[in-house]
């Protein structure tokens, strides 16, 4: 889309622009934005792939709608027509919805020639309604007519003018009859025709502002759009600038920089210009924003000299392959699935180890004037990384995202309390209350600051240990034991979840492997990550998906424990207080070595507990302080206090889940109120069985139930045994 009015005047040397006004920023409900499309009614659509929908704001800013993508919204295009045109993260499709956002089907399905591969950004020409979809991961770029019918197919995978290294962006110049487009990896732009003719290329990885001076130009150039005089604006997701150009290619100056606060720019992957022509939309990606700018009156360096409103003619460049014309270069169909398929193993598998990329250092190294310093540093090698690893960038299947950073205790400044959902990074390595004593494996280090870095755990340059690039093996979760030694225990061990040991597949309680999903057992092994895992853990969707810092599979409730000790049902419901499993159990607690995992404090309270000891009443002197006694206080038995019959059933030497098992939720054993006699048969042998962390239908209700039918709860503070 393209502005109606251009507003940006004036005349400055080259390069020096003064920052464009910030108007404010759109940002409710926005996780990580990719890219954004302006609507015919000025509406803006924002797709975010991290949050999985794709957000609506009125054109006063307003969030309006959000609609869900469970594949992954990358980019997104409001056709004149009304239709939203959506490419796919995790399958390689571009949906098409109606104004409702009900799917009509998927752009190009009818076309034997469109195999997309890893479709990104998306553009549409306001006048004719064709779509121009890059196609990053299959170096192409594809037109279709409003109807779905194939109208080109632009570029290869190469280095010459016309052939593209993962193309990015794409804008359409409709009054000069011209498209735009990002060549990623090959840090430049190129230029054709709508019909496909090359005009030229401009751009590169460093640029001079002075003798002997470099700094980073269009490293990582990820969003292009075009006003109505063809000035030429451009995000770079690593150096976190805005540049503008004249409608030849000459720079004509940076009009917004890095940085954290709201008007500067974070990952910036997409922009574009309002309708008007007053306005310029930034996606901030790693800043959870899109950032509004005011274009009128801003000062544009240079004189550029004007391109013909009528574009240019079809004999002036050579000519690229189109589906209509069959002129160019012949690619046939089976050919485009196999290049298609090799640049998917190339890029998938090794993204930092290119095979046919003898310059690939350059990417990432010797970028002068990269924010937060060189990948040296922790900040300069954060921002180096996420800039493609972010939800419209180079590697956006696997985003690290700043809002996810961990911070489950609350002792992380730069991270919310309990959130995230990924392991922290920029923080020290030694945290007692995660019991980390910091790395000592040989090649996992800290930065300068003890703090932790992206190298601590990852090494960009070597796949020897995983695709992950990891810095060593983490066969065993030998990463996670090494700083976070003292919770590596043993079965039977105690003071924290035990590790490293064989899972009972299919004995007792413990279902097979398959069927614990999301969790999983690690080389036949219950581990750490069978719980856990280091990046995009929401810990079950908690915090509408921002997760709750743990870095858990799944929701940290029944579901977690559930899940394996399948047999065991949370105590029953009492009033307003419904108990979790975290409620008595404490599973990484190193100083408490009972093997039963029974939390040393109960909601304030302390807890005494050893081997089957439930009650802590009968020593001298008595405490009261058993693991059920802390919140029985008003029971006929074993009350927190010296009332109460305190020699019920310990006598003959029964613990309390004798009757009250685990299994049924420690609600009594059915409609008998005597003790038993013997141990010929114990409660929890007779019991009826249970589904995973729920009571059986045979079972008492969400309520515990007396003999009469009756709900005996209470207030946690007041546990009632009805007599």
């Amino acid at each position: 889309m393209i502005a109606i009015n251009a507003v940006i005047v004036g005349l400055m040397s080259v390069g020096q622009m003064e920052p464009l006004p910030h108007l404010g920023s759109l940002a409710e409900q926005l996780r990580g934005p990719a890219r954004l499309s302006i609507a015919p009614d000025d509406s803006v659509f924002v797709s975010d792939p991290l949050a999985r929908r794709i957000a609506r704001f009125d054109a006063s800013g307003i969030l309006t709608n959000t609609w869900p993508v469970p594949e992954g919204p990358i980019g997104v295009a409001v056709h004149p027509d009304g239709r939203l045109f959506v490419s796919l993260r995790d399958v390689p499709k571009v949906a098409v919805y109606d104004r409702a956002f009900s799917l009509l089907g998927y752009l190009g399905d009818d076309e034997p020639l469109v195999s997309f591969v890893g479709p990104t950004d998306i553009d549409i020409a306001a006048d004719t309604g064709r779509i121009y979809v890059v196609d990053a991961e299959g170096d192409r770029i594809y037109g279709f007519e409003g109807d779905g019918s194939l109208a080109l197919i632009l570029g290869s995978r190469g280095i010459w003018p016309g052939e593209f290294i993962y193309p990015s962006a794409i804008t359409v110049d409709e009054p000069h009859n011209r498209i735009i487009i990002a060549d990623h990896d090959k840090s430049r732009l190129q230029v054709f025709t709508t019909a496909g003719v090359f005009l030229q290329q401009f751009g590169d990885r460093l640029k001079s502002i002075g003798i002997y001076l470099l700094e980073g130009w269009m490293p990582r150039p990820l969003g292009l759009t075009v006003d109505a005089e063809g000035l030429i604006y451009l995000t770079d997701a690593l150096m976190g600038t805005v540049r503008v150009f004249d409608p030849n290619g000459t720079e004509l100056g940076k009009v917004v920089e890095y940085g954290y606060e709201p008007g500067k720019l974070r990952i910036p992957c997409d922009l574009e210009v309002s309708n008007d022509g007053f306005r310029l939309y930034v996606v901030s990606s790693g800043s959870s924003r899109v950032e509004v700018y005011d274009l009128t009156g801003a000062g544009i360096a240079g004189q550029a000299v004007p391109l013909p409103v009528e574009g240019f003619g079809a004999s002036e460049s050579r000519k690229l392959t189109t589906a209509t014309s069959g002129a160019g270069h012949d690619i046939g169909h089976e050919t485009l699935l196999a290049e298609t398929a090799l640049a998917a193993e190339i890029y998938l598998d090794g993204p930092h180890l290119v095979e046919d990329r003898p310059h690939i250092c350059k990417p990432c190294h010797r970028i002068n004037g990269q924010p937060g310093g060189t990948g040296g540093t922790m900040e300069g090698q954060i921002v180096l990384c996420m800039s493609c690893h972010s939800s419209g960038g180079r590697a956006l299947r696997a985003v690290v995202h700043e809002r996810d950073l961990a911070d489950p205790f609350g002792t992380n400044d730069a991270a919310r309390d309990g959130h995230g959902r990924s392991h922290a990074w920029g923080v020290s390595g030694v945290n007692s209350t995660a019991d980390s004593g910091g790395p000592t494996l040989e090649g996992m280090s800290l930065d300068a600051n003890g703090n932790i870095k992206c190298c601590t755990c990852h090494y960009q340059h070597d796949t020897t240990y995983g695709p992950s690039y990891l810095q060593v093996s983490n066969d065993g979760d030998a990463m996670c034991k090494d700083c976070h030694a003292e919770r590596d225990r043993g079965l039977g061990d105690g003071g924290s979840h035990p590790v490293g040991h064989p899972y009972p597949a299919g004995e007792g309680e413990f279902p097979p492997p398959d069927e614990l999903q999301p969790l999983f057992v690690k080389d036949g092994k219950v581990e750490c990550m069978t719980c856990h895992a280091p990046h995009g853990a929401d810990s079950g969707g908690v915090n509408d998906g921002d997760g709750d810092g743990m870095l858990l599979r799944t929701a940290n409730d029944e579901t977690l424990c559930g899940s394996c000790h399948t047999r065991k049902a949370i105590h029953a419901v009492c009033d307003e207080w419904e108990p979790t499993c975290q409620e008595c159990h404490d599973v990484h607690d190193v100083e408490n070595d009972n093997a039963a995992l029974i939390a040393r404090e109960i909601d304030g309270t302390p807890v005494t507990f050893s081997g089957s000891d439930f009650i802590h009443s009968n020593n001298d002197p008595p405490t009261y302080d058993g693991i059920c006694e802390v919140c029985h206080t008003t029971t006929a038995w074993h009350r927190n206090s010296p009332e109460g019959d305190h020699t019920h059933n310990v006598a003959d030497g029964f613990p309390c889940t004798f009757c009250h098992s685990h299994q049924r939720g420690h609600c009594p054993l059915g409609p008998c109120r005597s003790c038993p006699t013997s141990f010929g048969t114990s409660a929890s042998e007779t019991a009826l069985p249970t589904s995973p962390a729920v009571l059986g239908s045979d079972a008492p209700s969400s309520r515990a139930e007396g003999r009469d039918g009756k709900s005996t709860s209470g207030a946690r503070s007041r546990i009632e045994e009805r007599e």
